[in-house]
C-alpha cells in the first residue's frame, strides 16, 4: 500500500519521533493538493502518551 521510503538511511526510529512529538510543541504539516502542489502550514501540536493521540491546531490566516 505504502511506498518504501527512498532515503531509508534517514528514517527515524519510533523511539525517537515519539520524543520529538513529546519535546517540541510547534512544528509544520505538509500536504499535496489534489493537482500535484505541495503546501505546509504551522501548527502547534502535543502527544498523549497513554491514547496514543496527536491532537493539533492551527489558526486561519490573518488578513
Amino acid at each position: 500500500m505504502f511506498k518504501t521510503m527512498r532515503r531509508f538511511k534517514q528514517k527515524l526510529s519510533k523511539e525517537k519521533w515519539i520524543e520529538i512529538l513529546t519535546v517540541e510543541p510547534h512544528g509544520v504539516l505538509s500536504l499535496i493538493n489534489d493537482t500535484g502542489y505541495p503546501y505546509g502550514f504551522p501548527i502547534t501540536h502535543w502527544y498523549d502518551k497513554k491514547n496514543w493521540t496527536y491532537p493539533f491546531s492551527w489558526s486561519k490566516r490573518r488578513t
